[in-house]
């Protein structure tokens, strides 16, 4: 990308520090701002998609290879999400995977693309998904991550977005006190900027092409 992905922000502006949201636990390198997802936790997305009518892993080749009207179906994927439960976590991981791995490969202009193509609710959806690493971020820091990352991609997040607006799955902002882990990024992670692969998408995913890498 022409600059750093915004996870290397939310890092610059916590100043080296991990810290945990309310809804679910970022871990403490900050890779993952959704959690650990287990394999468990990514059977249950594929038998969601399932489901749906969504080959999940398939689909998600078609991603990585650069197919837009896959990655729209993945987009698609997140109105099916009723709330904060595993299905939405390993969602947001894969999510945030894919925005990191796919725009450092094709471009932000790549994803940005299709999520403005997107019907309204599903936009916003997959916008509030982009936007949550900002609760990595302690609260009184989080105005100023959040104004970083809207400046690097003002397309993905233009001035009226507002988090968890006429989203029923975020209709509540995480806004709980918020701890400061002991346990720092080292200097290189931070400087480096270098894309963030969650560890779990990558051990299970990366021999059928999904990691991006």
């Amino acid at each position: 990308m022409k600059k750093c992905l915004f996870i290397c922000l939310v890092w610059l502006s916590l100043g080296g520090h991990a810290a945990e949201p309310p809804f679910w636990p970022c871990t403490p390198d900050g890779a993952e701002p959704f959690g650990r997802v287990t394999e468990r936790d990514q059977d249950m997305l594929v038998s969601l998609a399932s489901a749906n009518g969504l080959d999940l892993i398939p689909t998600l080749e078609k991603v990585y290879a650069g197919d837009k009207e896959a990655l729209a179906k993945m987009f698609q994927l997140s109105s099916q999400l009723k709330s904060l439960d595993t299905h939405t976590r390993a969602y947001g991981a894969l999510v945030n995977s894919i925005f990191l791995n796919l725009g450092e490969s094709k471009g932000p202009d790549f994803i940005i693309s299709v999520v403005v193509s997107q019907e309204p609710a599903v936009r916003q959806r997959i916008r509030d998904f982009l936007i949550y690493p900002v609760f990595c971020v302690p609260k009184e820091q989080r105005a100023e991550a959040e104004r970083s990352a809207r400046e690097q991609f003002p397309l993905l997040w233009p001035p009226d977005f507002v988090f968890g607006k006429d989203d029923p799955l975020f209709s509540k902002t995480p806004n709980n006190p918020i701890k400061l882990s002991a346990r720092p990024v080292t200097h290189l992670a931070v400087a480096s900027c270098a894309p963030v692969r969650p560890a779990a998408y990558r051990v299970r995913w990366a021999a059928k092409g999904m990691s991006g890498a």
